[in-house]
């Protein structure tokens, strides 16, 4: 890994010093294509029993040494959380009752939209550039091939 952050060696060391060399409690992996160095890079940067949360749409190759050696959990994500593909949730709009389910789809985007209204989530840093629509072929070009890109916004009318 080398990117504008600096090396994967870089990397190590910054996570060892702020973790006291013991490691993430987990690492959530929001990326697509081929799974397979990325998740044993993340074992290595777990404490022992630690997680690997699988988001995006990687493929699910690795190493059972990696993991067995750390007793690591490896787990996909639903997308949404409680109720997605759920038609009575999504379609009838019955909710679950919070008693039994805390988060839900629904009750996780609420919050996510209150935070960001707070102000106590920032997205800013994370955008690295705003394209028109007419150029989302040049969009998705900078995220094809490694790059300092994070987030882009295509933009629908005048800005």
């Amino acid at each position: 890994m080398k990117d504008a952050y600096g090396s994967q060696a870089d990397f190590e060391a910054r996570l060892a010093g702020m973790t006291g060399g013991t490691g993430f409690d987990s690492v959530i992996l929001c990326v697509g294509g081929s799974g397979q160095k990325l998740i044993n890079d993340s074992f290595r940067w777990l404490r022992d029993r630690g997680k690997v949360v699988i988001v995006g749409d990687l493929t699910a190759e690795f190493s059972r040494g990696d993991m067995f050696a750390k007793e690591a959990q490896v787990l996909i994500s639903r997308a949404g959380g409680p109720g997605r593909y759920d038609p009575q949730y999504e379609q009838e709009n019955r909710d679950y009752p919070i008693g039994y389910v805390r988060w839900t789809e629904g009750r996780n985007t609420a919050e996510y939209i209150r935070l960001l209204a707070e102000k106590r989530i920032f997205a800013a840093p994370l955008i690295s550039g705003i394209y028109p629509v007419e150029q989302a072929a040049a969009a998705f070009a900078e995220h094809a091939a490694p790059s300092a890109a994070v987030g882009t916004l295509l933009a629908y009318g005048p800005r």
